[in-house]
Parts: structure tokens; C-alpha cells; sequence
């Protein structure tokens, strides 16, 4: 679920097994954000300045996986 706070407040839930197009950007500190689906032509819900973020990419993933 992905809660959007601007410019209305709005939840939007995602299908693991349907999401394609999951990228992790990071720091060297291990924070970072993860985007959920294809960046054009519109931006894709995104979490953002999260803590660990590969280990957050990961379990996401492993989820998917076990989903399909």
C-alpha cells in the first residue's frame, strides 16, 4: 500500500504479482527509495528515504517471488 498525501489524501494498493519495473536507488549510508512500475509517462508511486533499502528491495522481491 502506498499512502499519497499531496494534493489529496489518497492509499493505492499494488498487486506483487503484476509489478514489474522494481528499482532501488541508495546512498553510501544504506538509505534510499524504491520506484514500483515503468517511470514514463507518469512518475510511479515510489517509497522513499527509507532505511536499509536493499534489505526493504529484497524482502519486496522475496515476497513477489513467493507470490507468483
Amino acid at each position: 500500500m502506498v499512502l499519497s498525501e499531496f494534493p489529496t489524501h489518497k492509499v493505492k494498493s499494488l498487486n506483487l504479482t503484476t509489478l514489474t519495473d522494481i528499482t532501488f536507488s541508495n546512498k553510501s549510508d544504506g538509505t534510499g527509495s524504491i520506484s514500483f512500475g515503468p517511470q514514463h509517462p507518469y512518475q510511479s508511486p515510489i517509497f522513499e528515504l527509507i532505511d536499509n533499502v536493499k534489505s526493504v528491495y529484497d524482502t519486496i522481491r522475496e515476497a513477489q517471488k513467493k507470490s507468483a
